[in-house]
This record gives structure tokens, sequence and C-alpha cells, in this order.
């Protein structure tokens, strides 16, 4: 009889002991930081590029689904719409800059952002 009651509570033990722990949250490394940089790094990329005046190499970090807000104008929604935005602020007489102020990413690790301020220069090609 001794011996049923401890293959029974066995039995019931070890699974409840597998199932307490299968389903506990799992513990994840928290990359926030290291998203975080990885953000900051492509966004100074980018920002060299356009500082360059290099309109094709902005445009190409942009997703196909991206959205530009572009200032004083329509949301440009499509990649034709981007670079349409973009070459009219990217030229010879122009000079466009970006710092970032903060770079956040979700703990999940599903959402990251980023914003800051930007400087945009024209110049009149006359001199004027």
């Amino acid at each position: 009889m001794k011996m049923r009651i401890r293959t029974a509570l066995l039995l019931v033990v070890i699974p409840s002991a597998f199932v307490a722990t299968s389903c506990a949250p799992s513990a994840t490394s928290d990359s926030r930081a290291a998203d975080a940089s990885a953000i900051q790094a492509l966004d100074e990329q980018w920002s060299a590029t356009a500082a360059r005046n290099d309109l094709e190499g902005t445009v190409a970090f942009y997703a196909d689904d991206a959205v530009l807000l572009p200032p004083n104008a329509q949301i440009a929604t499509d990649r034709k719409s981007i670079r349409e935005s973009w070459a009219g602020l990217l030229g010879p007489n122009t000079a466009v800059s970006w710092k970032v102020s903060k770079v956040e990413v979700a703990k999940s690790g599903e959402l990251g952002y980023l914003y800051g301020t930007y400087s945009l220069s024209i110049q009149d090609p006359k001199g004027g």
C-alpha cells in the first residue's frame, strides 16, 4: 500500500512540475540596448547618406511599406512618392542634417523608434 501511494504521488508530482515550469514565462535576454544601438547606427548611416545629397542611397533605406511625412507636404505612402519628396530636398544647393534625440525599443523587441531634430538649408543658386 505504501508503495502505491508513493508511485501515485510521483505520477502526480512529476507531471505537475513539468506543466508548471512549461507554463511559466520563458526567461529571454533583454536586448533592448543592443537593438537601440543598431537602430541608431543605421540612422546615422542614413543621415550621412542624405547629407551627401545621395538621393538613391537615401531612398534605399526605406522599406517597401514605409511612410514619409515631409515638411509642409502630403504624406508619401509609396516608394515613388518618397523618392519624389527627397528629390525636392536633396540637391547641389541644399544641406540636410539629422540628430537623434532618443531611441527606444519595447521590451518585447517587436517595436523600436527614434526621434530627433533636422536642419535643412537651401542656398540661392544666384548667390542671393
